[in-house]
């Protein structure tokens, strides 16, 4: 694996995918790809990947190569369908009303290890198999997929992380031709576009349909490319910070090959990438964007988000959702005392303050309707009474 990535390939000379076998023993191979992900996607390598241990059987029991049959759709017909979409006013309008109307998301920029700690990638996994059953419950009730739960779940921590009530992050969407045969066609159909986030959702039920009906409004505009908004926005490389992606390889016949013991080395220009497969959700990123203990904690918040989810359908999605570890520090540590030093003067002089800082910012949330009052808006009602008061 080293060496495959140490080689790299020369972007203008073919061949852009290499493929080796390795003999570990008389019951044992192992096959390896290194390919440029510009030509090729999980969906098409694991297809790939059938395909040539169909070949492999075939030959090695004397019966030869077996018929292959051409789909109806070709490649070269996805990518008339991705320029048909670039030349698409609609497309165009739709992608910029997203992104001027929904602040980038940004990760934290504390939880970036120091400059001069060694550059590694760091990996949490998140397992939710245990949680299946409760989160595919919420599934049917909300009337679509587990992968839309798990977006939903995804897009929940975000929101723990961001002040901004609008904003948006990355989310793969297949570009594949809807015909008959276009799941075999082999290509890169991948494209990363900015999901747009509304907070607010008062339950969990709530919050999944809202973003399945985003997930749906998107889907009729998947192929335009994500270069092409990134231009319109000004070109910055800040746009999307974060992936997310529902993998579901069940092409793979698990009985033969052994998935689980896969070696891999790669990246992508996205600052975190959180992978939802086989019962897990993977978060992975360089720890100049987010160092190990920061990334353990964000592992955190996304299983307490899920533990909820499959708890209670309609349970309040509202609140900050921390991790049992978090939890344990605020409620046993910090709660006893600590070394806490508080500011001087009293409370209603420090919230006028607040209010000549930021008049318009929110101060409160009633949980009863989800009303929201500026500090202003406090200040004034606090004011009213006070004058009737008096």
């Amino acid at each position: 694996v080293e060496g495959e990535r140490a080689a790299g390939f020369e972007l203008t000379a073919a061949p852009l995918l290499r493929i080796a076998v390795h003999v570990e023993s008389d019951d044992a191979w192992r096959l390896t790809f290194s390919h440029i992900h510009a030509i090729t996607e999980g969906w098409s390598y694991h297809t790939l990947l059938m395909e040539l241990l169909e070949c492999y059987r075939s030959l090695r029991s004397g019966q030869g190569l077996p018929a292959y049959e051409a789909p109806a759709v070709r490649y070269a017909d996805f990518i008339a369908a991705e320029q048909a979409s670039l030349a698409d006013a609609g497309d165009q309008t739709f992608w910029q009303d997203v992104v001027g109307s929904h602040s980038p998301f940004a990760l934290p920029a504390s939880w970036a290890a120091p400059e001069e700690a060694p550059r590694e990638r760091e990996h949490v996994r998140v397992p939710y198999s245990d949680l299946e059953e409760g989160l595919r419950r919420l599934a049917g009730e909300a009337r679509t997929s587990l992968k839309s739960v798990l977006l939903a779940a995804h897009l929940k921590v975000l929101g723990m992380l961001t002040a901004e009530d609008a904003f948006h992050a990355g989310v793969v969407y297949h570009g594949r031709l809807e015909a008959p045969g276009a799941d075999r066609v082999l290509g890169m159909h991948l494209n990363t576009l900015p999901f747009p986030v509304m907070k607010g959702a008062r339950t969990w039920r709530e919050l999944v349909e809202q973003v399945y009906r985003q997930e749906t409004e998107i889907w009729a505009h998947r192929r335009y490319p994500l270069p092409a908004i990134q231009r319109a926005a000004g070109g910055s490389g800040d746009l999307l910070s974060v992936l997310f992606e529902y993998l579901d390889f069940h092409q793979v016949d698990t009985d033969s090959i052994d998935a689980e013991a896969t070696m891999g080395a790669g990246g992508n220009e996205f600052g975190l990438n959180v992978i939802c497969r086989a019962g897990n959700v993977k978060l992975s990123c360089p720890n100049d964007v987010i160092d190990g203990e920061h990334l353990d904690r964000l592992g955190g918040m996304y299983r307490s988000v899920l533990e909820a989810m499959a708890a209670d359908v309609d349970g309040d999605a509202r609140g900050v959702f921390l991790s049992e570890a978090e939890r344990g520090l605020l409620l046993d540590v910090w709660a006893q005392g600590g070394t806490a030093v508080w500011p001087g003067g009293l409370v209603v002089d420090r919230f006028e303050a607040q209010v000549a800082a930021v008049p318009d910012a929110v101060a409160v949330v009633v949980a009863a309707d989800g009303t929201r009052l500026s500090y202003r808006e406090v200040d004034e009602r606090a004011n009213r009474i006070a004058r009737h008061l008096i």
